[in-house]
């Protein structure tokens, strides 16, 4: 299971997510519509907090103003890439756990 895991990862380039190009056009409109919008700072023990309203997406809306599901689909894998990061060079990252609220 964790072998398909890589090998996904690998097919849809994980590893290189972060410092792909993305038009700024298409991630105005998916700033304005998608959460998470960014990190919104550390807690006392260095974890990253993120904020999350989930169920607001109108998909529609969205798919009008020229969004594709393949660009929502990336802008979302790009975030949970950026919270791994942030949650990796926490100072003790292991201490405590990840509340999802």
């Amino acid at each position: 299971m964790f072998e398909s895991f890589l090998e996904w990862r690998k097919k849809v380039g994980l590893d290189a997510i972060l410092s792909e190009v993305v038009d700024p056009a298409v991630e105005e409109v998916l700033d304005r519509a998608f959460c998470p919008k960014v990190l919104k700072g550390m807690d006392k023990r260095g974890r990253p907090i993120l904020y999350c309203k989930m169920g607001t997406i109108d998909l529609p809306a969205l798919l009008a103003e020229g969004v594709t599901m393949d660009q929502l689909v990336r802008r979302h894998l790009r975030s949970v890439e950026a919270l791994q990061k942030k949650v990796e060079a926490a100072r003790d990252p292991l201490q405590g756990h990840l509340s999802i609220v």
